[in-house]
């Protein structure tokens, strides 16, 4: 079983800026991570990669000779199966349809809380919008919170969101606080080491499943 890792601010800093732009396993390549935990990670924070970007990379991908999708490729003059079927549906489907309006029984609505896949509390705040608890907590006693700038937990526990222990911060204090670039030389490089020997390890256990 692969042991879950929590995210620091650094590194989702690190993902708002270089995910939209760049392949995601270069940047699991560069984090010492597995690619589904970056993917996991910025679909959480809600990243997405550019349209120039996905273009790349699918440019460099049908560039391989034995691409599974090449084979699925129109040909020039080729006529698709759905041509002059545009707005067909079986006879008595419309009986199934949702009404205009309508909700499933499982809607949630505001108010309700949930756990985010890195351990924080979200709270919906609007229809398909939730924010984090401890954040919404602090805007409403000390108005919003300036860019730039960040929510921590005094105690480091995600959950206790009261709020005498939420102190706001800079994303610069954050980062000292967090990068391991602080410490010695020969720590660093003992770090750089244990993640590359922890994606090894991760590797094998996905191939051993």
């Amino acid at each position: 079983m692969n042991k879950r890792h929590y995210y620091t601010e650094a590194e989702r800093d690190y993902l708002r800026k270089h995910y939209p732009h760049r392949p995601t396993p270069e940047i699991a390549e560069e984090l010492g991570l597995t690619t589904s935990s970056v993917w996991n990670q910025a679909n959480s924070l809600g990243l997405k990669k550019t349209k120039e970007c996905v273009a790349e990379m699918s440019r460099k991908n049908m560039e391989d000779p034995n691409h599974p999708g090449r084979k699925h490729q129109f040909k020039k003059g080729q006529r698709v199966w759905n041509k002059g079927m545009k707005g067909w549906h079986a006879p008595g489907v419309e009986r199934t349809w949702f009404k205009k309006g309508n909700e499933p029984h499982n809607t949630k609505h505001d108010g309700h809380t949930r756990i985010s896949k890195d351990g924080y509390i979200e709270i919906r705040v609007s229809k398909g919008e939730y924010k984090f608890l401890h954040r919404v907590v602090w805007e409403r006693e000390n108005g919003p919170v300036p860019d730039g700038c960040i929510v921590i937990f005094k105690d480091g526990n995600p959950v206790n969101v009261r709020l005498n222990n939420l102190k706001m911060i800079t994303r610069a204090e954050n980062m000292k606080r967090n990068t391991f670039l602080n410490l010695p030389p020969e720590l660093q490089e003992l770090l750089q080491t244990k993640r590359v020997l922890t994606r090894i390890i991760n590797n094998k256990l996905n191939e051993d499943e």
